[in-house]
């Protein structure tokens, strides 16, 4: 796993509130997700737009769709500067990139489908000579998607000072129908319609080992939480204002402003509020009328015990 830092590409942001927001990108830029989400799985699927414990209000954004589906089993590459920032996998070639389903792989051999650089759309580029499976660490070349991960995976959580990161699996099947993950324990995820659904893991928000360090433990409105690049800042804490999803602490979620007594004069976005353990309560501002109520609307197996530290409904 990485930690976080200021990123050049790529999406850092959730934004719960618009709810259009972003699954950790790349490199910390702009991929966005319309959070009034849909999500599916195997056995059901549910409307994301959440209101028991996480919030909806209006924001800016690409107002698309996303989607969250768990596993039950649980390009055109710049060239004009190609020859001086062109540092991993090169498209030397100046032909117009192949546009590919990235879910499918149907790239001619040796190749991969992956995002082009500015995360609207497939290519296909060369698969490195050392590819790496999901989960292992990877190097992230002169653009998005040039990278050492093997066919299905993208670098993912990118340190924009090192160039390292992790490689994210790429969902399996079809928007048309299903997207599912092929490795246990992942959720699918993809954050507008021009986004590839990837497969990022799934956590306790109340387990503070759950992700790795720079990362957070978020809702995925499938009612499933999943590690997301850590975007809080300096704040984050319970009563601290939050745009984002992933805006605060491991151990909190963005929830609506009147849900927390502290947030309550901010006047938009939302408020970051302490997790808690339904079969333990405890909670900040006891003392104010916070009390620890069921965070997903829908728990599913697993999660039941999660709270969340609210006013009453």
């Amino acid at each position: 796993m990485i930690s976080r830092t200021k990123t050049s590409s790529g999406c850092t942001l959730l934004l719960v509130l618009a709810l259009t927001g972003c699954v950790g990108g790349p490199g910390g830029g702009g991929e966005t997700i319309d959070a009034s989400a849909t999500s599916s799985s195997s056995s059901a699927s549910a409307s994301a737009s959440v209101s028991a414990s996480s919030t909806s209000a209006a924001a800016t954004g690409a107002s698309t769709s996303a989607t969250a589906t768990t596993s039950d089993a649980s390009g055109d590459a710049s060239t004009d500067t190609a020859a001086t920032t062109c540092t991993f996998v090169c498209d030397d070639t100046g032909d117009p990139p192949t546009h590919c389903d990235p879910y499918s792989q149907d790239c001619p051999e040796g190749q991969k489908c992956t995002y082009t650089p500015d995360l609207q759309s497939a290519r296909c580029v060369d698969v490195a000579p050392r590819p790496q499976p999901p989960g292992e660490p990877c190097t992230q070349g002169a653009e998005v998607g040039l990278d050492d991960c093997d066919v299905g995976g993208i670098c993912w959580y990118v340190d924009a000072e090192t160039g390292v990161g992790e490689c994210v699996g790429i969902c399996q099947g079809s928007r048309d129908t299903e997207l599912t993950c092929a490795a246990e324990g992942t959720t699918c995820w993809y954050g507008c319609q021009t986004c590839i659904g990837m497969c990022f893991p799934d956590c306790d928000p109340l387990d503070a080992d759950a992700c790795g360090p720079g990362q957070v433990c978020v809702l995925s409105y499938a009612d499933v939480f999943f590690c997301a690049i850590d975007a809080s800042g300096a704040g984050g804490g319970h009563g601290d204002p939050c745009d984002f999803l992933n805006g605060c602490d491991p151990g909190h979620a963005c929830v609506a402003l009147d849900s927390v007594p502290e947030c309550t004069d901010i006047g938009q976005g939302g408020c970051c509020a302490a997790l808690c353990d339904l079969n333990a309560p405890a909670c900040p501002d006891a003392d104010l009328g916070v009390v620890c109520h069921q965070f997903a609307e829908t728990p599913k197996p697993g999660y039941e015990h999660v709270g969340v530290c609210t006013l009453p409904p």
